[in-house]
């Protein structure tokens, strides 16, 4: 649009309203002088409507910049993640990741599955190495001319390719349909963009399959996913089948727990009693009659006189 503006192509003095989609995105990618330079040029008289999963401080300049007292609408999802995801993890146990991945990958047979990596520079080593397999894969990524990633999309829409191996790009603001398998390399930093990833699939009703390389550092992610309700299990390729496997040792916070109810306060006193005695009734204490000790007291001393007269008459 830049280009347009600057060969008199586009009037965009013209236009009264622009709307920024994927703020922080543009912001990451090195986009966000560019919105700048294309909203200078617009009408002075602006609207401008920004959507942004977050709202980085390093956005607030550009925001300010355009807007005057603006409307915040913070939307809400329904639901976390998709409901017809399976979620699953794959341990790597200090194999190598990118064997693992391979023979993961072995045991799918995917329509169109994105494979996610942190960086551009991963996700070039994991599209190398697919690709030393025979496997039909390309790679999409901010390090991309906008040329190329344009040919990257079209033959995504032609079936040209079977694995796409891409960064956190492909996660927002790109609609790639047909996913039927995510597949992580790597968790994200911000695990929102794990709700991202596994996003692309299961649409429209379909069903859909995320698959996670699942490494010891994983599990505080992994547990706080779980707590926004998505449910992992733990499975391997063996044997030319897919077979579920026990949780990695240190994997016990991703479990579900149901919260614990305090004994004195939560339950009824007959359930108390059960859990300390174990179902059976408890005697009563006896009870004690006023001055008791102080009489036991005047008792014993009484007795230890009447044997110390004893031994006295013995000795003589």
């Amino acid at each position: 649009m830049n280009d347009l503006i600057a060969n008199r192509a586009l009037l965009a003095h013209t236009a009264t309203t622009l709307v920024v989609d994927e703020a922080d995105q543009m912001l990451d990618m090195g986009f966000i002088e560019d919105v700048d330079r294309l909203a200078s040029s617009m009408a002075e008289k602006l609207q401008m409507l920004v959507f942004s999963a977050t709202v980085p401080e390093k956005l607030q300049p550009f925001l300010k910049k355009y807007m005057n007292n603006p409307r915040h609408v913070h939307v809400t999802p329904e639901t976390q993640a998709a409901e017809r995801v399976d979620h699953r993890l794959v341990p790597v146990r200090h194999r190598d990741k990118i064997g693992v991945l391979k023979e993961t990958i072995s045991g799918l047979t995917p329509y169109l599955a994105i494979v996610f990596a942190n960086t551009k520079e991963q996700a070039d080593l994991i599209a190398n190495a697919l690709a030393e397999e025979g496997l039909l894969v390309d790679r999409l990524h901010g390090g991309l001319p906008p040329r190329e990633r344009k040919k990257v999309m079209k033959r995504v829409e032609d079936l040209s390719i079977q694995y796409l191996v891409a960064t956190d790009l492909a996660a927002r603001g790109i609609d790639i349909k047909g996913v039927s398998h995510i597949i992580n390399f790597e968790f994200p930093s911000d695990l929102d963009f794990y709700i991202h990833r596994v996003g692309r699939t299961a649409r429209a009703g379909a069903d859909g399959i995320a698959i996670s390389l699942y490494e010891s550092e994983d599990e505080a992610a992994c547990a706080k996913l779980v707590k926004r309700g998505i449910k992992f299990i733990f499975v391997e390729w063996k044997q030319g089948d897919w077979v579920e496997v026990k949780a990695p040792v240190g994997a016990g916070r991703m479990k579900h727990k149901p919260e614990q109810q305090n004994d004195k306060t939560d339950k009824p006193k007959e359930q108390q009693t059960e859990a300390r005695t174990g179902g059976k009734a408890k005697a009563k204490p006896k009870k004690v009659k006023p001055a008791y000790k102080r009489k036991a007291r005047t008792a014993n001393e009484k007795r230890k006189k009447r044997e110390s007269r004893v031994r006295s008459r013995n000795s003589k």
